[in-house]
């Protein structure tokens, strides 16, 4: 990201593919960071609190867009993009080395375990995945597909969402819905977090747990989405409905997240990269529907939003008919 201004620059004269190979590796590196996690939380982290560590997560990601969002805009409009990609690069650099020079240096003088005793041990199991049995879990499908779908609805909504309020309000400051949908994601994933906590103190199976909050995130991505797709409403009607969207995000970090270790307590990391993969996807496909249905319909906004709710109740319907919790193994 550091280097992606001069990257810029060099493209004029090594050709734009050059420019599309270094994207794609950015992404790559970007893909295998959700699966890493997840296989040393799986076997660093005890079950009881994985929720919560995913949680926390989760909302470190959505403040690092908010960040991009507000500070980027105003760096944006003063000093061009480079300085964006810099100071968002500077930050890159400096968290990987203090992880590895400071944190990686403590965690070899002493391993902690959170939420284990100094005699507890967690399973860490090294062995070939059986991935027939896996793909011919229905729970395993389930899981993919809610994501896949729930992501097509937030990569849309991290794509087109400027130029939505660009064409729409374009008297309208940046900053603001740059900054203020993403400030209810992360509002999402706390109050998702307290309520999946809540669930359990209830006594309800972890299946019921993980649907419920599931449902909360698609129930509330579809009345957003509903709301801007087939009403003609104002810009603050227009940025709340948005900032119901990205609250609803939050609740999926807590539910769909947390399943892959619910099915494959044995083989987290790998079952979650074949998770994240499904939900890639839509970060190429949906976002270029998307833009096709714009240039091809004359900027439908309403044909985008009502096909991303379409989405959203295919996976929602599919995760509580198929999900589960128990594992696979």
């Amino acid at each position: 990201m550091f280097w992606f201004p001069f990257i810029l620059w060099m493209s004029h004269y090594v050709g734009f593919n050059i420019l599309v190979i270094v994207q794609i590796m950015i992404g790559a590196a970007q893909g295998v960071f959700f699966p890493s996690v997840a296989s040393i939380s799986s076997g660093n982290v005890h079950p009881s609190g994985r929720t919560s560590f995913f949680g926390k997560m989760s909302s470190g990601s959505s403040f690092g867009t908010l960040f991009t969002g507000c500070i980027g805009s105003v760096l944006l409009t003063y000093y061009g993009y480079s300085f964006v990609f810099y100071v968002s690069g500077a930050f890159v650099l400096s968290w990987s080395l203090f992880l590895k020079y400071y944190c990686m240096k403590n965690t070899k003088v002493k391993r902690v375990i959170l939420g284990l005793g100094s005699g507890s041990k967690l399973s860490s199991i090294i062995d070939d995945v059986p991935w027939l049995i896996y793909f011919r879990s229905p729970s395993l499908w389930a899981c993919m597909i809610a994501h896949l779908c729930q992501t097509n609805c937030f990569f849309t909504l991290l794509s087109w969402l400027p130029t939505y309020f660009h064409d729409n309000f374009p008297s309208e400051s940046s900053w603001l819905y740059n900054t203020f949908p993403w400030l209810f994601c992360i509002v999402g994933v706390v109050t998702a977090n307290r309520f999946n906590n809540y669930l359990f103190e209830q006594k309800l199976s972890k299946c019921n747990v993980r649907k419920i909050t599931e449902g909360v995130c698609y129930v509330t991505q579809l009345f957003g989405l509903l709301i801007i797709g087939n009403f003609d409403i104002s810009f603050h009607v227009a940025l709340a409905s948005l900032c119901l969207c990205l609250f609803g995000a939050g609740y999926h970090s807590i539910a769909i997240l947390n399943n892959p270790g619910d099915i494959a307590p044995k083989h987290t990391g790998s079952v979650f990269g074949i998770v994240n993969c499904a939900g890639a996807l839509p970060g190429f496909i949906g976002v270029y529907i998307a833009g096709y249905i714009l240039e091809v319909y004359s900027g439908s906004w309403s044909a985008v939003y009502n096909l991303t709710a379409f989405v959203n109740s295919i996976g929602y319907f599919t995760f509580v008919t198929m999900g589960s919790a128990k594992p696979i193994l």
